[in-house]
């Protein structure tokens, strides 16, 4: 599906004015505190469904998920603070290229992260 040019400038001011938006949007979060509940709660069981047939399709993501989770928590593997393929900082996630080593993980921010499981 190809973005629309509203689309492709919205994307573009959001990414010039980190600040602005996110002052927006938490005025918009205090003006409508019960917003997000409401949809959580209408939406749960449906997540919950969808997570639980991921899952059951997919049992080597989720023992490879569960031991690189136990693994920081035991120390075992340490999460870095900057991206391994751009060095930028924020949200570092840990990425299997063969889940059957669990282990074995690439550790890269949000964007770098989507780019390679999307691509």
């Amino acid at each position: 599906m190809a973005r629309t040019p509203g689309t492709v400038r919205q994307k573009l001011y959001r990414e010039r004015h980190p600040d602005r938006v996110s002052a927006q949007q938490k005025s918009w979060r205090e003006k409508n505190p019960d917003y997000h509940c409401q949809y959580d709660e209408a939406h749960r069981a449906e997540k919950d469904e969808r997570q639980r047939k991921w899952a059951k399709n997919n049992p080597e993501k989720v023992a490879a998920h569960n031991a690189v989770r136990q693994a920081l928590k035991d120390g075992i593997l340490v999460r870095p603070i900057t991206c391994e393929k751009c060095g930028s900082g924020g949200r570092i996630c840990s990425h299997h290229e063969d889940y059957s080593k669990p282990l074995e993980v690439d550790w890269l921010c949000y964007k770098c992260h989507n780019r390679r499981e999307f691509s």
